[in-house]
């Protein structure tokens, strides 16, 4: 039995003790290392939940999914799923229709807690809890020219399930309007609720509830409501994920592929430096080593004590490297998302962020050790009285000329691998340098935007953007004088119209409604054998946009009187 383990140890701890220049440069590669993991996933995780914040604005709440149109029977039914973690409740009361809101539907709720949580309501002020008591943003104070204050009265023009009329109202709280939303919500209380809805009847979707839920999980949203649906024997009910983690979850290949490849060059980067150093220090070292072997030191020995000084430097620079690295993603997550124009920034405090990086940064240091530590376990005490860092690769040649430029170059490729390495780790830096550049330049903004709109300006009544106010067509006038400042105009054409159809139509229509869902809309007009229909009249341009989306059929390049589109939720 060899029994020198306190012998090593304590040379252990001496060498760390009078290298403490080498010990050092190997902090300083560890800590290196791991900020640039750490700065790295800080930035990813930052980027992906901003954009996630971004989009949920955009929808108007951070629920997981939520369902529309509700009865209260089919709410209380759906919210006792055992999938959900929470719930929040709202119900569509009405539409505030003053001529100075024309330009944003405002619509009337009520709404508890949760549900106001989950919607970006941050309340200043009360709940209401009177009949003429109200909650309001601030995009609808500003558009009725009053103060960010509570406690004051406004007359406004509502349309309920009852009618249009009048009513004055004392604003007891109010919250920051969410520019990113087509709508604002002005809440009342349960009291105005149940004497403005009607029983079993829903007009234009007034008095039927909306549920939002949130899962342990953001994760397969879809999956769990449709889950909710199918065990509640619900299929028919309108609902679904929140798209703002839907897009974020569904990452391209080239981005994924993209991510992985910087962590690798990261890693090889830090690889190069640490691997270099040791190999370096065990060149220095091969007579300590060798001597090792002299007192019964073992090769399995001799490469634990080279991985545990590693290891203790390691456990010392990683705070340092998080801490560093952390702090770094901190200050550039802000000026990246500000020079991509992101509404919203978040730096994520995701405690992956630490856990990743660790595990990252103690792999690259294993595999940077693990073949320094094994040329030192193969050390013979014989071999350690040769000179150290000393490779022949070939029989060396008399050379005439000693000019010192050359004299250095046969210095720098006296032992090819250490050269090649050195080189390969200078040259990284270039690498991800160059890849950043190339990324940043191959963005392009115009492309980025053309997936999501079709021309640079979209001009229309005010009607046209607020569900509750009928838009009014552009004067011919208008448009010539939109065309006069150089815009090339596409006319986009709207008319809609609710026309009779026969008795066959009806009754293969009214087979596809699932029994029970009496409140789908245009269900009632369909028991009347009447159903509404929208035709968009287009030019050339907005035909060429639409080819991608055709799914059966043909589109030509321009439509004849007797040739038409029909969108696929219609077939």
């Amino acid at each position: 039995m060899n029994n020198n383990q306190r012998i090593i140890a304590k040379l252990q701890k001496s060498s760390l003790r009078n290298n403490k220049s080498r010990t050092l440069m190997i902090a300083l590669s560890i800590i290196l290392t791991c900020v640039l993991l750490t700065s790295v996933i800080t930035i990813t995780l930052s980027l992906q939940e901003s954009m996630e914040e971004t989009l949920a604005h955009q929808v108007g709440s951070k629920a997981h999914g939520n369902f529309k149109h509700l009865t209260m029977e089919e709410a209380n039914q759906l919210k006792e799923h055992e999938l959900i973690k929470n719930y929040g409740l709202s119900t569509v009361v009405g539409l505030v229709t003053n001529e100075e809101t024309k330009t944003r539907q405002i619509e009337i709720r009520t709404m508890d807690k949760q549900y106001m949580y989950d919607s970006y309501i941050d309340l200043v002020g009360d709940h209401p809890s009177n009949y003429n008591e109200i909650i309001v943003d601030t995009m609808l104070l500003d558009m009725l020219e009053l103060k960010h204050e509570i406690n004051q009265s406004v007359e406004l023009s509502v349309r309920t399930s009852k009618g249009e009329n009048k009513e004055t109202f004392n604003i007891v709280g109010y919250y920051q309007g969410n520019i990113f939303s087509q709508a604002s919500y002005l809440l009342v209380s349960d009291q105005f609720k149940e004497e403005n809805i009607l029983k079993d009847d829903y007009p234009d979707l007034m008095g039927t509830i909306n549920l939002s839920i949130n899962f342990s999980s953001k994760h397969h949203a879809d999956e769990k409501l449709s889950k909710i649906l199918h065990d509640n024997e619900m299929e028919y009910v309108k609902g679904g994920p929140n798209w703002a983690y839907q897009s974020s979850s569904q990452m391209q290949l080239a981005d994924i592929l993209s991510y992985i490849f910087l962590i690798i060059i990261l890693m090889t980067s830090g690889y190069l430096i640490i691997y270099n150093i040791y190999l370096i220090a065990i060149n220095k070292d091969i007579n300590h080593y060798g001597l090792l072997k002299t007192i019964g030191a073992t090769s399995t020995q001799i490469k634990k004590l080279v991985l545990e000084q590693a290891f203790k430097i390691y456990i010392v620079s990683l705070p340092i490297g998080l801490l560093m690295g952390y702090l770094f993603g901190q200050v550039l997550v802000p000026v990246i998302l500000e020079s991509l124009n992101t509404e919203v920034i978040v730096v994520s405090h995701s405690v992956w962020i630490f856990i990743v990086a660790t595990i990252l940064t103690g792999l690259t240091v294993w595999i940077s050790c693990r073949k320094p530590a094994k040329i030192a376990g193969t050390v013979s005490p014989i071999e350690a009285i040769r000179t150290a860092d000393v490779t022949i690769n070939r029989k060396p040649k008399r050379r005439k000329q000693s000019k010192v430029y050359q004299i250095a170059w046969h210095n720098v490729f006296r032992v090819k691998k250490k050269a090649f390495l050195v080189i390969l780790s200078l040259s990284l830096s270039l690498v991800i340098f160059s890849a950043v550049l190339i990324r940043i330049n191959d963005f392009s903004v115009n492309e980025f935007v053309s997936n999501m709109i079709g021309s640079e300006y979209l001009i229309a009544d005010s009607g046209y953007f607020s569900l509750n106010h009928n838009g009014a067509a552009l004067s011919p006038d208008f448009v010539d004088e939109v065309e006069s400042l150089g815009l090339k105009v596409h006319p986009f054409k709207m008319d809609e119209k609710t026309v009779y159809i026969d008795n066959e139509l009806k009754s293969n229509l009214l087979s596809e409604i699932v029994p029970g869902d009496y409140i789908q809309t245009g269900y009632y007009d369909l028991q009347e054998g009447k159903i509404t229909l929208e035709a968009f009249g287009i030019d050339e341009y907005l035909c060429d946009k639409l080819k991608p989306y055709v799914i059966d059929g043909t589109l030509p390049k321009v439509l004849k009187s007797n040739q038409l589109v029909i969108e696929d939720s219609f077939m």
